[in-house]
């Protein structure tokens, strides 16, 4: 974990190390502070409170048997206080592809925690501050001449909190999810914070081939959707409708612009996961809610709950695809609403 200070914040930063390392990370509650560079720092919440954690993924070599390990792409951040506000927290995750993933990635971790924190609009307007952020980043990026992000981009996974109002923008296919108490039942249910944008769900589909794109349907139980720029669907084929990157596909419908969605935190809020498909490929959200409950009442550790929570994923890969696993990375919230003099 790089804990970092930026302008007096606290950052907890998910950040890949080198392929050869076990863990991209460690939980973000570790004071040793791994890789990080400069003074080591407090991590904005206690280990009983939040849990970040990240890993990268395994590919088969090329030559001989066994695996190699993969560049973690993945990048994820926790900022608190945010905007000078102790009311006021960020959490993020990024998830990037094609060659220069990892650049865009980090890029645009950093690009959007700056320019939503000075966007004029945050205070009154955050949904509409979270999608200028959002577009304005895409656009930094394809005017970055060091990074080519042609062939490649990244998810983004945001959530904004504000006092009790929790404003999640999303971006591709990486996911957050809340935990909540039925009041029915007495059981915590999975609450979704976000949609994933798949090619094929409905409204992305006609966007995308309305601008002259190609959708090609899952080829398979558990496989994606893509996009392609040719009918014969051999240029691209992206297995999400919306991302920060992706030039290639910007003039198919593919779009940077996140979707929206809003939530009040009250009692029943019990945690909120925020993850990479890493996690979400072989893991529902109901499932996923289910793990991080478990680990949390046994451990009494959302840093511990999280780092179960992926090595939960991590095994999951290893039954389904053997010696290929995907970067994996989530974050994992305790909740609970402020009291009405801390919430306005």
């Amino acid at each position: 974990t790089t804990i970092r200070e930026r302008n007096g914040t606290t950052t907890t930063t998910t950040a890949a190390a080198a392929a050869t390392s076990a863990a991209s990370t460690q939980p973000a509650s570790s004071k040793n502070g791994h890789g990080a560079a400069g003074p080591q720092l407090e991590p904005p919440f206690d280990d009983a409170t939040l849990g970040t954690y990240s890993h990268h993924g395994i590919e088969p070599k090329y030559y001989g048997e066994g695996f190699t390990s993969k560049i973690n792409q993945d990048r994820g951040c926790v900022v608190h206080p945010y905007v000078d506000s102790e009311t006021q927290s960020l959490f993020c995750v990024f998830d990037g592809h094609g060659e220069r993933g990892d650049e865009v990635s980090e890029f645009v971790l950093e690009q959007i925690v700056a320019r939503l924190e000075a966007d004029a609009d945050l205070a009154t307007d955050p949904e509409k501050a979270l999608v200028r952020t959002f577009v304005a980043t895409d656009e930094d990026l394809r005017s970055k001449a060091d990074i080519d992000s042609f062939f490649s981009g990244t998810t983004a996974v945001v959530v904004y909190r504000c006092g009790n109002a929790m404003y999640t923008a999303n971006a591709g296919d990486s996911r957050a999810v809340l935990a909540r108490t039925d009041p029915a039942t007495g059981r915590l249910v999975a609450v979704p914070l976000s949609i994933d944008q798949n090619p094929d769900t409905p409204g992305e589909r006609q966007r995308i081939e309305a601008s002259g794109g190609f959708v090609s349907d899952p080829p398979g139980e558990g496989l994606s959707a893509r996009v392609w720029l040719d009918r014969n669907m051999t240029r691209v084929g992206l297995a999400m409708a919306r991302s920060i990157g992706d030039n290639a596909v910007k003039k198919v419908g593919v779009i940077a612009e996140p979707e929206v969605r809003t939530h009040v935190v009250t009692e029943a809020d019990a945690f909120m996961i925020i993850a990479s498909d890493g996690v979400w490929e072989f893991i529902s959200s109901e499932d996923a809610v289910r793990a991080v409950a478990a680990s949390l009442e046994a451990t009494k550790s959302a840093s511990a709950a999280c780092k179960n929570l992926i090595d939960l994923a991590i095994q999951c890969w290893k039954d389904n695809e053997g010696d290929y696993r995907d970067d994996i990375t989530a974050i994992v919230m305790r909740l609970a609403p402020y009291p009405p003099e801390k919430s306005a």
